[in-house]
């Protein structure tokens, strides 16, 4: 329990920190028992408790006992937080000295948090007022150079990581439904509802400059390309046949969003009277925000809408500033809806500081007014819905990103990569902080002139690759209100006293999270936080409070309670871990089945060495992956496997693992885990190469050598130590099994790409290439092994015959330079088209504009076994593939799925070429062909077969689809 000790007047703001920081509180009592104390008045000398967070730039009684002097205010008013400036709003002050204490919080490069100790209590002395900082963030608006900063959802976690690093257990209600990753909320403001309603008007003829002399402009500026521009002078001419009913009107907003959004609940504010600008509307022209349409002229489209489980809200007009009229612009709406709960959002974000009061008067049940205009990011300083300085029952739920203003010239003017960038920012903090990200997209933003929804499409797929839960504004805010209503209640246990929440309201779906931390005194920087969810609809459980009921003072004993062994998995790897597509697909898929998942791998130069990635724990070594000669494997295996040997065992007395799962190479890393598998840990090697055959590969040694021979002698005996081995495809598993692998230990796991994020990745504007152009293209590795010099022989071959081919290569390699020069002594400068190195979120936009893909590796004792991540890819994609014929490929994939040439032939190759070229129609039979064939190893099934695996060795009583994780039969010798 954490006692709180505020100034008179602050009683609002702690109130509302406190349900956004949801955690067990109260106003502090003489003689009770506190974990940590938490104070912005001048006298705390009675105060005892572990923690002490005193905050205020005035002085307090303790200061001269703390040895704390006082400065001025700082110079940057801004905190440092991992570097991320924190603006403060309010007074604060610097200290210029300390005592025996230490700098804990800086302002630039002055302290404005202390860190000391007296009488036992560990003090953090901060120089500006929390509870200050609240009240101002959520009665004012961020100024705009500040709007990216989720601020009050900063200073929540910084005090939540100091009261656990003092060794305080804590539990709290996060603002993220259980089994989700955030929310979302799609809304609409509705301010046309087409062009046909504006004849001869501001809109029209705007509209017209816009889309004539405005659209060349946005093309001069590489906004838009010739298509849309033609596109855009089309819909101009058009304008009299949409008048007349002949065309489509272009600007109809409710079709395009109902496809563009299905299944997906969205909000629309509608206006409630039509040619009304309203009263009191600053600017040069207030007549203009009248509009031609009112919610009477959508009688028969509201209907269907809230069939789709949308939901409609007010846009607002006088409501800002009128009771009256804010209760007759409900009313309006209501009578359309025939709900009650009605929210809104006002026209234009009309507000002012009485506008929260008088919309609560008007019985609106929640605002959607709390954004900006210029810019995105975070009004009031938080992701979460939030109750206002002043009101009782209103809650305002933030807007955070606008199509205008990330759009507009007058405002941001953003280029598409710039606005994902920026998108990107605010999802990463929904990610971290939890909350809403709340998104407006108007009503004519995806048609002539602007040409927003392209983007807003691969927002919207961006946003559903991440497992947020889609709710209207309405469902969104009901949800953080029931939050609200959990109170905690102080219950006797034969331990002593705990907090355990308390509900009494409606049923609550999604349930809520509770979340316990366990203590972290000692924690060193960067260190992930440990943690257990527990999911909890609202109901009284007797389990619930059975687990909570132990004393939180004896946390990591708690912990260790209720942390599921059966649900918890480590992975090792020595790679970079965001690098490794494999272990990131298995290690998230185990997250989204409800695992508690740890990776140990390598540090990335320049990388945290722990960090949390999409659920998943990494924590990494320092150590490179520099490679070259044997002697330098042989020390970074080694290097790694002592890390290991020595991390494994440690993170298994805390975390209880049920499955080791260890990722060659090396084979023999599977020894590290020997101490876990002795303490009760089933241990999984997943072989994603052949050892052996790798380095007779690499370094052209024979079968008989005794490297060789030694490889083949670890190989065999880890996987012979491990419970079960994991293989990349039949072709290896045959291998091994004929080496000594136990077939009924082996599971085929396929090298499949995440169909859903590689089809949901945001897809980058790419210039619009020359349909007379036959374009192949390689994305990959530049390498000697992937054969790309025979690709630019083979093309070399086909001047004559295909005289607009032309080779694009994707990627980065030792082999970029010989290719470029053998490129030039063909003749292919302008064929071969080298790009150099691709973010993996834009190849989905590369492989949309090549007619087919080309794999052109080379034959060899391990690449005959090769099945590349790159070969999905393409087929995902829809493209026919010319690939090398190769042991592996040709067992899952047919002569009528993909363009087969002999390996290492130019001549071969090149005959493939003509005939792909030759035959246009044989393009997508082959694509149609590849994709069937390629669904029964897809992502899909082979991450179903992974978790039937790791539940098998959590619950052997578990049986699986008739022992499909083994192996199969989908062969095409």
């Amino acid at each position: 329990m954490i006692g709180v000790i505020p100034k008179p007047g602050q009683l609002d703001a702690v109130e509302e920190f406190f349900q956004l920081f949801k955690t067990p509180w109260e106003f502090y009592r003489p003689g009770g028992a506190y974990s940590a104390v938490i104070s912005t008045c001048a006298d705390v000398s009675h105060v005892g408790a572990r923690l002490l967070v005193l905050y205020g730039a005035e002085a307090k009684s303790i200061d001269t006992s703390l040895g704390i002097i006082r400065g001025g205010p700082p110079r940057v008013p801004c905190l440092n937080d991992h570097d991320l400036p924190v603006p403060l709003y309010g007074e604060a002050c610097t200290f210029t000295a300390v005592g025996d204490g230490c700098s804990w919080v800086m302002a630039g490069t002055e302290m404005t948090g202390v860190k000391t100790a007296i009488s036992g209590t560990t003090v953090i002395r901060l120089g500006y007022d929390l509870f200050e900082e609240v009240e101002l963030l959520l009665s004012n608006a961020q100024p705009i150079e500040h709007a990216s900063t989720p601020t009050l959802d900063i200073h929540i976690n910084m005090l939540r990581t100091w009261i656990l690093e003092e060794g305080n257990p804590l539990l709290e209600i996060p603002p993220v439904p259980a089994g989700y990753s955030f929310t979302v909320c799609l809304t609409h403001d509705i301010d046309f509802i087409g062009i046909r309603k504006h004849k001869f008007d501001h809109t029209m003829f705007g509209f017209l400059y816009r889309s004539t002399f405005g659209g060349v402009r946005n093309l001069l500026r590489g906004r838009i390309t010739v298509s849309r521009l033609l596109e855009t002078w089309c819909a101009a001419a058009s304008i009299p046949f949409v008048y007349l009913g002949w065309a489509k009107d272009f600007w109809d907003p409710f079709e395009w969003y109902s496809k563009a959004e299905k299944d997906l609940p969205a909000t629309y504010f509608l206006i409630p009277f039509k040619h009304c600008s309203g009263e009191h509307v600053p600017g040069s022209h207030p007549s203009r925000r009248g509009t031609a349409y009112d919610v009477g002229d959508l009688k028969d489209w509201a209907a269907g809408i809230r069939k789709e489980s949308c939901e409609l809200g007010v846009h607002g007009l006088d409501a800002w500033h009128s009771v009256q009229k804010g209760r007759a612009e409900l009313a309006r709406v209501g009578k359309l809806t025939g709900q009650s709960g009605t929210g809104i959002r006002m026209h234009w974000l009309l507000q002012d500081a009485n506008t929260v009061g008088v919309l609560e008067a008007a019985g609106f049940d929640y605002d959607s007014t709390a954004g900006y205009n210029e810019t995105v990011g975070y009004r009031n300083g938080t992701t979460q819905v939030f109750r206002p300085i002043g009101v009782r029952t209103l809650l305002e739920l933030p807007m955070h990103i606008q199509d205008g203003a990330l759009f507009y010239p007058q405002r941001l003017d953003l280029s598409e990569p710039e606005a994902q960038t920026r998108c990107q920012s605010l999802i990463d903090n929904a990610i971290q902080f939890g909350g809403v990200l709340t998104l407006l997209w108007h009503d004519r933003s995806h048609g002539p002139e602007r040409f927003w929804g392209d983007f807003y499409l691969r927002l919207l797929e961006k946003l559903k690759s991440l497992n947020p839960w889609f709710g209207t504004a309405r469902q969104a805010v009901s949800w953080f209100r029931k939050r609200r209503e959990v109170r905690f209640a102080r219950v006797e246990t034969p331990d002593g006293v705990c907090a355990q929440p308390r509900y009494h309201g409606q049923d609550v779906q999604p349930p809520f999270r509770l979340r316990v931390y366990g203590p972290v005194r000692g924690r060193r920087e960067g260190a992930a936080l440990d943690f257990v969810d527990l999911s909890w609809n609202g109901q009284s459980s007797q389990d619930l409070e059975s687990r909570l009921a132990s004393r939180f003072s004896a946390a990591v004993a708690y912990l260790s309670a209720v942390i599921d062994p059966v649900r918890s998995v480590c992975q090792v790897v020595q790679n970079v871990y965001d690098i490794d597509p494999r272990v990131r697909r298995k290690a998230e898929a185990l997250v989204a089945a409800g695992y508690s998942v740890d990776v140990l791998a390598l540090r990335a130069e320049g990388g945290q060495k722990n960090y949390c990635l999409n659920g998943v724990n990494v924590r990494t070594l320092s150590l490179g992956k520099l490679r070259g000669s044997l002697a330098r494997y042989f020390f970074e295996y080694s290097a790694f496997f002592l890390w290991t040997f020595f991390r494994v065992p440690l993170q298994m007395a805390r975390r209880r693992y049920s499955v080791i799962d260890v990722n060659s190479l090396p084979d023999f890393l599977i020894f590290a885990a020997v101490l876990a598998r002795w303490m009760g840990a089933k241990l999984v090697l997943d072989l994603h190469e052949i050892t052996p055959e790798f380095y007779m590969s690499k370094y052209g040694i024979g079968e008989r050598s005794w490297t060789i021979r030694l490889l083949t002698y670890l190989e065999k005996i880890s996987v012979k130590f491990a419970d079960r081995v994991i293989t990349i495809n039949r072709p290896i598993e045959d291998l091994l099994v004929s080496r000594g692998l136990c077939h009924s230990k082996s599971t085929i796991i396929m090298n499949a790409v995440d169909e859903d994020r590689f089809a949901a990745t945001a897809l980058p504007a790419l210039p619009p290439r020359d349909r007379a152009k036959f374009v192949m293209i390689y994305h990959g590795t530049l390498t000697r092994l992937y054969g790309l010099d025979l690709a630019i022989e083979a093309l070399a071959l086909v001047q004559d015959e295909i005289p607009g081919a032309e080779l694009w290569i994707l990627g980065a390699g030792t082999e970029k330079d010989a290719l470029t020069s053998l490129a030039q002594e063909r003749g292919l400068s302008a064929k071969v088209r080298l790009v150099g190195q691709v973010a993996p979120t834009e190849i989905p936009a590369w492989l949309s504009q090549c007619d087919a893909g080309i794999l052109p590796i080379r034959r060899n004792v391990f690449l005959d076994f090769a099945f590349p991540n790159k070969l999905p890819e393409f087929i995902i994609a829809g493209k026919m593939v010319l690939v090398s014929r190769l042991k592996t490929i040709r067992h899952y994939f047919s002569e009528d799925a993909l363009a087969y040439f002999e390996p290492n032939s130019p001549a071969d190759l090149a005959k493939q070429m003509v005939r792909i070229y030759r035959d246009p129609q044989l393009r997508p039979r082959l694509a149609a062909k590849a994709s069937e064939e390629y669904k029964p190893i897809r992502w899909a099934v082979m991450k179903e077969r992974y978790l039937g695996l790791v539940q098998q060795l959590v619950d052997p009583k578990v049986a699986t689809d008739g022992e499909v994780n083994r192996s199969e039969s989908h062969c095409h010798n």
